[in-house]
């Protein structure tokens, strides 16, 4: 992959080894002189306009001086081209490089004076097409070369391939032939790093959501991530990571709900990512506005997450996000700046302090939800700085709060261009996370993959697992499911311990309930109905959904209870004769389960009457109307919600099979006729239940 031609002749004084990024476009006018140095987003037919916040984007008017919209006709040449280590380094970091591609790069290098670059392209060439004689000089010919190879997984090919054959070795004596045999062959790769590899191989590539966080889970409890791996990504090479922070806020009254997630926030992130070969990763935000204190263990440990189980470049992390997203950007940037290598706030609020970061900013000028007066601050800010930091702000017209397509791709391109400089010397080589030393909290979770290659199995003791469980989280939850595999009275009462503990997250409690779900044993109703009443939403769910699964009448009264307790949250919910969408959904998502376990139990005398009183009468047939708020920014649409909460009221109530039944169906359609699909969906149940 060769890069893009530079016209050498005419840029003055270049530092080709410069750490930090400046401008590089020329504009030849006619009679000779030349605007050096600078970036050129606009050459058409009319102007030549070299934009002062370094954006490339033509379409851009913010703040551009009139001297700087330059008439075509009094310009000869326009060069463009970025600083060579910039260009480098985007080179570098797109995915599935062949020989070919690293001895083109190792050439332009030589032309540029990028000697360490040159000098890794050459090495990597090498390492994939030993038998290249033009890469040998550009290593430091045949005798440089081999010392270095010796003993290197990183470049000779007999340990690669070894590597591969640990990675994907079905048992602990095939894994400890290949040690062996690396080894012998001088093999400087520490175990962890191999073990790391082979665990990380596992994951499935694509899209993953709503992962649980299993690291440090305690103190981020109920937290999960979106995570997208691309198609080329490779446990043995380490991979860029953008950490990106979806938009949203408040949820509603109750403050522990959310609006925005990372699912919603992936679909900007995952067809670019792909292209460029990165991993991504999206929190969903355990409060609103991403520097609240909930949050601060929250990005922390999801990061080291990423760090544990793939292989990081931790010179290539990067963070992003958009809307309340981007306040979370402004935010951690700067909070964390050993951690990124640069940083993107889009259409947020906050900076202008960078610490040193490069720094993309974009913002829609007509944007209405988060006006763009702090970013612009920002980028005032930085164009008058006199160490002429590395930024872009880019703004957009007519585009609203919305995320354009061409500022996503060219977020990502500015990234690929910067990686971390540590000290004063930058970084050519990756520095992958996985020859990190294995902290407490890694083996905790995963297991120390610094053991030896033959493990240990010896996990399933029931007071581990009850630990595990105690801390919530993704641990927590395969705690949960060896858990439910003991079907004994022991695990029952260890299990209940955590339910009612006031130590364990409510996280951690709701996957205690759900774990008496699953047991499903009678002993189990005892101390779910201890719980049917919680403080917390969550854990009123899951034990729901347990007291289902137990099929025991003596589940009927605690059943109740929870019913009136999801009643009184959902009054909670409503001030003012409003609602919050966010809070809405969460309400009658707790209604259907609660249907569902109706239907499990199979009580009818005692269901109808709670269902009507605790659901129908409150979402469908109100005495006090109430309005659903909903933000324009997402898909919210309150139908949509009551339909999915009617299909389930009526698989209830077909299979409770009584009649009375189709007089809460009827109810039901008569206060919402407009709502087509919600009245076909009654019909339907009606005429199941008897009624034409």
């Amino acid at each position: 992959m060769a890069l893009p031609a530079v016209r050498l002749d005419v840029v003055v004084a270049l530092a080709f080894a410069a750490v930090a990024p400046a401008p590089r476009d020329t504009v030849v006018l006619k009679g000779g002189k030349r605007i050096e140095n600078v970036v050129v987003s606009r050459q058409d037919d009319q102007f030549v306009v070299v934009n002062p916040w370094n954006s490339r984007f033509a379409g851009m008017s913010f703040e551009i001086p009139e001297k700087n919209r330059i008439p075509r006709e009094k310009v000869e040449q326009v060069i463009v081209s970025d600083p060579p280590l910039v260009e480098f380094r985007r080179a570098a970091s797109r995915p599935k490089l062949v020989a070919a591609d690293h001895l083109a790069l190792a050439k332009r290098c030589a032309e540029l004076g990028l000697k360490d670059e040159q000098l890794r392209e050459a090495r990597r060439c090498l390492a994939l097409d030993p038998q290249c004689a033009e890469a040998l000089p550009l290593a430091g010919g045949r005798t440089a070369w081999e010392q270095f190879a010796k003993g290197n997984p990183d470049v000779d090919p007999k340990l690669r391939e070894l590597e591969r054959a640990y990675v994907a070795a079905a048992t602990p004596e095939e894994r400890a032939a290949k040690l062996k045999e690396m080894k012998e062959l001088g093999s400087t790769r520490p175990l962890c790093w191999l073990e790391r590899a082979r665990r990380s191989a596992a994951f499935q590539k694509g899209r993953r959501e709503k992962v649980r966080l299993t690291m440090r889970s305690a103190e981020a409890p109920g937290a999960t991530y979106c995570i997208f791996v691309p198609k080329s990504y490779d446990p043995l090479e380490p991979c860029g990571l953008v950490v990106g922070l979806h938009g949203g806020g408040p949820g509603g009254f109750d403050s522990t709900i959310v609006t925005g997630s990372g699912e919603e926030a992936m679909p900007f992130y995952s067809d670019v990512a792909e292209e460029c070969g990165l991993i991504v990763v999206c929190p969903t935000a355990l409060a609103p506005g991403w520097s609240a204190s909930k949050n601060e263990p929250l990005v922390d440990a999801v990061v080291d997450e990423m760090l544990a189980l793939y292989n990081v470049d931790e010179n290539r992390i990067y963070l992003t996000g958009h809307s309340m997203g981007g306040g979370g950007t402004w935010y951690w940037g700067p909070h964390r700046p050993e951690l990124w290598a640069a940083f993107a706030p889009c259409a947020g609020w906050g900076g202008p302090v960078t610490k040193g970061l490069p720094v993309y900013i974009y913002h829609g000028s007509d944007d209405a939800v988060v006006p763009p007066g702090d970013d612009r601050a920002a980028a005032r800010v930085l164009v008058a700085d006199k160490k002429k930091p590395d930024f872009v702000y880019t703004e957009v017209d007519q585009i609203g709060h919305g995320f354009p397509d061409w500022v996503r791709h060219d977020l990502f391109q500015f990234f690929l261009g910067r990686w971390k400089e540590r000290g004063r010397k930058h970084a050519v080589e990756p520095d992958s996370s996985f020859l990190r030393k294995p902290s407490k909290e890694e083996i905790r979770c995963f297991g120390d993959p610094a053991a030896s290659a033959a493990g240990s199995e010896n996990e399933s003791r029931l007071a581990d697992l009850v630990a595990r469980l105690e801390k919530g989280g993704g641990g927590g939850e395969e705690a949960a499911k060896e858990l439910a595999g003991s079907r004994d009275a022991a695990t029952v009462k260890a299990v209940a311990r955590v339910l009612h503990s006031k130590k364990p997250s409510g996280d951690a409690r709701a996957l205690a309930a759900r774990t008496l779900g699953e047991l499903a044993l009678p002993e189990c109703v005892k101390p779910l109905a201890a719980a049917a009443e919680d403080d917390d939403f969550r854990v009123v769910d899951a034990v729901t959904e347990a007291l289902g699964r137990t099929r025991s009448k003596e589940a009927v009264e605690p059943l109740s209870r929870a019913a009136r307790r999801m009643g009184a949250l959902f009054d909670g919910s409503i001030r003012g004769g409003q609602m919050i969408f966010t809070e809405y959904q969460v309400r009658l998502e707790s209604f259907g389960l609660l249907c569902a376990a109706y239907a499990a139990l199979g009580d009818a005398g005692a269901a109808l009457p709670l269902i009507e009183s605790e659901l129908v009468a409150r979402v469908f047939t109100p005495k006090s109307p109430y309005r659903i708020e909903t933000d324009e920014r997402f898909d919210e649409i309150p139908g949509a919600a009551r339909l999915k909460l009617v299909k389930r009221l009526r698989a209830a109530l077909e299979t409770l099979a009584d009649p009375r039944g189709r007089a809460l169906l009827q109810s039901i359609r008569a206060a919402w006729p407009a709502e087509a699909a919600l009245a076909r969906e009654c019909d339907a149940g009606l005429s199941k239940l008897g009624g034409a």
